[in-house]
């Protein structure tokens, strides 16, 4: 009997094991093999040996020869992996932190002018899933690192209206906006924080804004949470997220 029942749970054990196995390889995501390896890294000896912001930020630069040649796929990741791009956290709000990031930069830059910005950065989007534990910011691993982050950071990417402008120009709202809702539900599903979710909905703020979505612009004009939010892409509290999922909901609804 003790022999069947350890046989049993073997069993369950190994079937568990396999299930997780199947899980975690559905949720690596699929990297491109032209992403730039970044020759000093943040805990080596030579970072702690830079003495200024100016040092580092040139030290995190992609060199042109490389940059001009790279896929958008791996310009993606390699924006995603720049040792600085934490740094959007330290402005005085995280656009202004953006933009800040944006200037010091040359590969955000040269992603940002790419015709294919957005097609891909959704194809990214979607290898995602807030339940996964691979989801990876890549610049941030061990201690301080979760799903959290690395949800706001391609999303903070995604948010911006040179990559916007080509989803509303290229007639793709609906779809996006769906793709940015479902991901939403399952962070809510998944207890994400604030941190994690706020830039699932400047997406769809930004969005219905330029897309000149004339309930939510009045809403915008008149609701100085949502003016701040929309410009900042800092949400004052999760009433601000709320609103500006209904009124994505209505949008959906009414664009079916």
């Amino acid at each position: 009997m003790k022999k069947q029942l350890f046989i049993f749970f073997s069993c369950i054990a190994l079937l568990l094991s396999c299930e997780e196995e199947i899980n975690q390889s559905v949720c690596e995501i699929q990297k491109s093999k032209d992403v730039y390896e970044y020759p000093i890294k943040p805990g080596s000896n030579e970072w702690k040996q830079l003495n200024s912001s100016k040092e580092k930020i040139s030290v995190c630069q992609i060199p042109e020869d490389i940059l001009i040649d790279m896929s958008t796929d791996g310009l993606i990741e390699s924006v995603l992996n720049n040792p600085l791009f934490g740094e959007i956290y330290l402005g005085v709000y995280p656009q202004h932190g953006f933009n800040l990031f944006y200037n010091n930069f040359n590969g955000v830059q040269a992603l940002l002018q790419r015709k294919d910005v957005a097609a891909k950065l959704l194809d990214r989007y979607n290898q995602m899933s807030p339940s996964c534990s691979k989801n990876n910011w890549p610049s941030l691993n061990g201690a301080g690192s979760n799903n959290n982050y690395a949800f706001s950071f391609i999303e903070i990417l995604i948010a911006q209206h040179l990559v916007l402008k080509q989803v509303v120009d290229n007639q793709e709202t609906t779809i996006f906006l769906q793709r940015v809702i479902n991901k939403y539900e399952d962070k809510i599903i998944n207890n994400y924080s604030i941190v994690g979710l706020e830039y699932s909905m400047l997406i769809c703020g930004r969005i219905m804004y330029l897309s000149n979505h004339a309930s939510f612009i009045e809403e915008y004009n008149n609701n100085e949470d949502i003016n701040w939010f929309v410009d900042s892409a800092f949400a004052v509290d999760m009433n601000t997220l709320n609103i500006i999922y209904d009124y994505v909901n209505k949008f959906l609804e009414k664009n079916k």
